[in-house]
C-alpha cells in the first residue's frame, strides 16, 4: 500500500516533547549524552516523516539508516525502545500517523462538501462540525490501514463504515492484531455477482455474521495447515529412525537405503555415506537394488 498524506506537511504539537514516552526517551539518553537526547528526537521526527509517504518496512531497516545518515543500532533503538512504534504485518505503525492521516481525510472531506454548497449555492446550510479525534478514531484508522496494506488499496472509509468497525470491535472485543487476521485470511477467489473477486471491506463489515463464522469469507486454517504439516514431517522423521534402528544386517540396510536415500544423497550426505561405509555397502550396490525396484526385478 502506498501511504499519502494530502497535504504537503502535517501537525507538529507544541507539546509534543512533553510527551510521557518522549519524556522517557529524553531521561534515558540523557544518561548517555545530552546531544543524544536530541539525535534521538530528531530521527523520530525524521521517522515520521517518512511514515506519511510510504511503509516504513522492518526489512528494509539497513537502507532508512542509510538514508536517514543514523547507525543501525541507533535506528533500532528509537524505534523499538520507547514504545513510539508497533509492527503490524511487517510495517512500522504509528499512532501519530494514522491521526494525521484520518485528520486529513476529514478534512478533504469538508472541503469537498463545502464546495459543493458553494456550487449549489447553499451557504446557509448548517456548517459541519468540528470533529475530535478520539482513541476509537485511532484504532479504526490503524484497522483500515491493515485492511489497505492487506489488500493493495489506498481506501477512504465513510463514517458509516468506520462506526460499524468500531461497533464490531466493541461488542467482539477485536484487537489490531485479530483485524490482522481476518484480512489476511479473507478468501480472494470468492466469485461475487459483481465480479471482484476481492471481498470488499464494505461487504465484510455488511455480512459480518456471515463472515465472523467463516462460511464463505475464510480460507483454510493456516496456522492449522501449518502445525499439521509440521506434525507429518515429524511423524515421518521418526519412521525414518525407527526403520534406521531396525536395521540388523546388511540386507535390511540396503532396503532401508533403497527406501529413504535418493541417488544424490549416495556420494553427498555424510549421514548416508557413513551408514553405508558401518554395513560395507558400496554406491554400485545400492544402484543395482534401486534399478530393481524402478524397473522391476528381470
Amino acid at each position: 500500500m502506498s501511504r499519502k498524506i494530502y497535504k504537503p506537511y502535517f501537525s507538529h504539537d507544541l507539546n509534543a516533547r512533553v510527551d510521557s514516552k518522549m519524556k522517557n526517551m529524553f531521561f534515558e539518553l540523557r544518561k548517555e549524552d545530552p546531544k543524544i537526547a536530541w539525535a534521538a528526537y530528531g530521527l523520530y521526527w525524521s521517522i515520521v516523516e517518512y511514515m506519511h509517504q510510504e511503509d516504513f518496512r522492518v526489512d528494509k531497516l539497513e537502507m532508512y539508516a542509510d538514508d536517514l545518515r543514523v547507525d543501525m543500532d541507533f535506528l533500532k533503538s528509537v524505534l523499538h525502545d520507547f514504545d513510539f512504534f508497533q509492527i503490524i504485518d511487517g510495517c512500522y505503525i504509528s499512532n501519530r500517523v494514522v491521526r494525521n492521516i484520518q485528520e486529513q481525510e476529514d478534512k478533504s472531506k469538508k472541503a469537498s462538501k463545502s464546495a459543493s454548497k458553494r456550487d449549489y449555492k447553499k451557504k446557509d446550510d448548517e456548517q459541519v462540525p468540528e470533529m475530535e479525534i478520539t482513541s476509537d478514531d485511532v484504532f479504526v484508522g490503524e484497522v483500515i490501514q491493515v485492511y489497505n496494506k492487506e489488500f493493495k488499496k489506498s481506501q477512504i472509509v465513510s463514517n458509516e463504515n468506520k462506526l460499524k468497525i468500531a461497533d464490531i470491535s466493541a461488542k467482539n472485543k477485536l484487537k489490531l492484531e485479530d483485524w490482522q487476521i481476518i484480512f489476511s485470511n479473507a478468501y480472494r477467489g470468492w466469485n461475487f455477482p459483481d465480479g471482484n473477486k476481492k471481498p470488499q471491506l464494505k461487504k465484510i463489515l455488511e455480512d459480518w455474521d456471515s463472515f465472523h463464522r467463516g462460511d464463505c469469507y475464510l480460507a483454510p486454517d493456516k496456522e492449522g495447515a501449518k502445525k499439521a504439516q509440521e506434525q507429518k514431517e515429524q511423524q515421518e522423521q521418526e519412521q525414518i529412525e525407527k526403520d534406521k534402528a531396525a536395521v540388523c544386517d546388511k540386507e535390511s540396510a540396503l532396503k532401508y537405503l533403497d527406501k529413504y536415500a535418493s541417488f544424490q544423497m549416495l556420494g553427498y550426505d555424510e549421514k548416508v555415506m557413513s551408514f553405508m561405509e558401518k554395513w560395507d555397502i558400496t554406491k554400485e550396490e545400492v544402484y543395482e537394488i534401486k534399478n530393481k525396484t524402478v524397473g522391476g526385478d528381470e
